[in-house]
């Protein structure tokens, strides 16, 4: 089969994984163990089967030098924020089974991977996504990024000129979606620490609550007359709403009862798709530590 290098992770690095690796290794493998990805049931347990196994059968590296073995200078490359709206509008190309190099970067840390210089070279903007082709063509904004991979990577997610109704409401509704995510911008002054949001970032977090509800209606109203937000078929709007919704939900909107009923069947309907399961965010799968619509609601005093 052409195989000649195996990476291993999992638990636990005394047993399991030291068992694969050993077996590995006298079949004749080159074996590289993730170490970011290897657990064991004790930091002192971890740091000595680690230290047997890279001097006997393997290589000890890290995540990120998993990315450079496996980069691949053929296909475009894709810098992106995990949970960042705009990176997940873009992570939304696996609909379109674009194979890509994902470079994580991370604005959690001080300084921000996105204000180093090396970043500064790619997008002197300081922001992600950014999409860079392997003929070095690059662009940033997810909007441009979404309409830039529906032109030059097929199937199109948006209709046919020719179809003009279609056309116009896919269109319109791809930039419509862009309401409801100004409108929730407010809501995350909830997540600096109380001692920090005076009330002007207070009143900023009760106008965005109302906003975002007040927007939230029109979306109801779009997905009671079609399956998505611009007809029946998935589109590019769908790339670009579904993440702004779904952000919502796992920071806290309740989509419950009569009143958003074509919505809640909307988000499930989209995270069901093989392409949302694969560009959705990691550790993602339970609602965020941090619920913004509760802190404005207790602001609002609702």
């Amino acid at each position: 089969m052409g195989i000649d290098t195996v990476f291993l992770a999992g638990v636990t690095a005394a047993s399991c994984v030291r068992a694969t690796a050993v077996d590995a290794f006298f079949l004749g493998y080159d074996v590289q163990i993730i170490k970011s990805a290897v657990a064991a049931s004790t930091p002192a347990q971890l740091k000595t089967s680690l230290a047997e196994i890279s001097q006997h059968y393997a290589v000890i590296i890290h995540h990120r030098d998993l990315e450079q073995i496996l980069f691949d200078p053929t296909l475009p490359t894709v810098y992106y924020v995990n949970g960042s709206i705009p990176s997940w509008r873009v992570q939304l190309l696996a609909e379109k089974r674009v194979a890509y190099n994902p470079r994580r970067v991370h604005v959690m840390s001080t300084p921000k991977e996105t204000w180093t210089p090396q970043f500064v070279e790619i997008n002197t903007r300081c922001k992600t996504p950014v999409l860079v082709e392997s003929d070095g063509t690059k662009i940033i904004e997810s909007q441009a990024i979404l309409q830039y991979l529906d032109v030059y990577y097929p199937p199109s997610f948006t209709p046919m000129t020719t179809d003009k109704e279609a056309y116009r409401l896919c269109l319109q509704r791809f930039h419509e979606s862009e309401n409801l995510h100004n409108a929730c911008e407010g809501l995350e002054y909830g997540f600096l620490d109380p001692s920090d949001i005076d009330s002007a970032k207070e009143t900023a977090m009760i106008d965005s609550l109302g906003a975002t509800m007040e927007e939230l209606g029109f979306w109801e109203t779009y997905t009671r007359q079609t399956d998505y937000v611009a007809g029946n078929d998935f589109t590019i709007a769908d790339c670009s709403f579904y993440p702004v919704i779904q952000y919502l939900v796992h920071r806290g909107l309740k989509l419950d009862g009569e009143e958003w009923h074509s919505l809640r069947a909307y988000v499930e309907r989209v995270s069901a798709r093989n392409g949302e399961i694969e560009a959705a965010p990691v550790g993602w799968k339970k609602t965020g530590k941090v619920d913004l619509f509760a802190k404005a609601s207790r602001l609002k005093g609702v």
